[in-house]
This record gives structure tokens, C-alpha cells and sequence, in this order.
């Protein structure tokens, strides 16, 4: 199964002469198109559209693979320990107030308090939302089809 409207950016030529196109179009797994050139000149996404041999490229360069066997060619090598995800996951949060090292200092916190006096918030005044809205949301989201997991 491939989104044929998707491919159309890659190849500038008809997509039947993609590799793999036939087993593509007949199987019910999904298939991306992959370019070549990632994988032979071991060149990124960011290089080769900085390169122009991103997209409108010859059928030659593509070839259709299924999304499984393409997600391990990007993801190679990028797991993560689940140390490095909990120390991400940290950082992102901001400071953290118990950790006297990552807690601000007095200083910074008498600017930050200074900037956001005076300021109004900006759901301030504002009601929340309406019953006939949560009605139309609740109907949308009988109608959605949920992903399986």
C-alpha cells in the first residue's frame, strides 16, 4: 500500500518504474519510498534537499521498502539508554526546584518575577468552553477513528 500523492514529490517520472512498485501497490503493508542516495552516499535528508537531489528525482534513484525496514535504516543506532531518556525527559521540564545545582538563583528569579508583573494572563476574563461547543467535540470525536496502538 502506497500513498501515491506522497510519492509524487519524490519521482518526476511515472512511479511504476519505481523498484518494487508492483509488490507495493498489491500488498496491504504499508511501503515508503526511499531514495537511494540516502543509503549508498550515506547523505541525510537536511544534505541531500540542501544538495537538490531531494525530491523530483528519476525513478532509477527510488525504491518502494516496507515502512518497518525503512524506519531501521533512520533510526540506526539512535536508542536511547533509559537514563539519557529519563535526563532528557528532566531537562525538558525546566529547573527542578529540590536540586539546589539546576534551581535558580535569587537573582533570576527577581527578573523573572519583575517581567511578568503587570502582565495580564491570557486566558484572564476569558470563560471556558461552551456546551454547544463540547457537544460538537464530543460528536467529532465519536465519529474519529482511533489508531490502534
Amino acid at each position: 500500500m502506497i500513498s501515491e500523492k506522497t510519492v509524487k514529490k519524490f519521482c518526476r517520472e511515472d512511479l511504476s518504474l519505481i523498484e518494487n512498485y508492483d509488490i507495493a501497490v498489491k500488498s496491504s503493508e504499508t511501503y515508503d519510498c526511499h531514495h537511494r542516495l540516502e543509503t549508498e552516499l550515506n547523505k541525510s535528508v537536511p544534505e541531500l534537499i540542501e544538495m537538490d537531489l531531494y525530491y523530483n528525482r528519476p525513478a532509477s534513484e527510488l525504491i518502494f521498502i516496507p515502512h518497518d525496514e525503512h524506519t531501521k535504516i533512520h533510526h540506526t543506532g539512535k536508542t536511547m539508554s533509559k537514563e539519557a531518556c529519563e535526563k532528557m525527559s528532566i531537562s525538558r521540564r525546566g529547573r527542578i526546584p529540590w536540586n539546589k545545582e539546576k534551581s535558580w538563583d535569587e537573582e533570576t528569579k527577581l527578573k523573572i518575577s519583575n517581567t511578568l508583573k503587570g502582565n495580564t494572563p491570557w486566558n484572564k476574563g476569558k470563560k471556558g468552553v461552551s456546551d454547544e461547543t463540547r457537544l460538537k467535540m464530543s460528536i467529532a470525536a465519536k465519529n474519529r477513528k482511533r489508531r490502534s496502538v
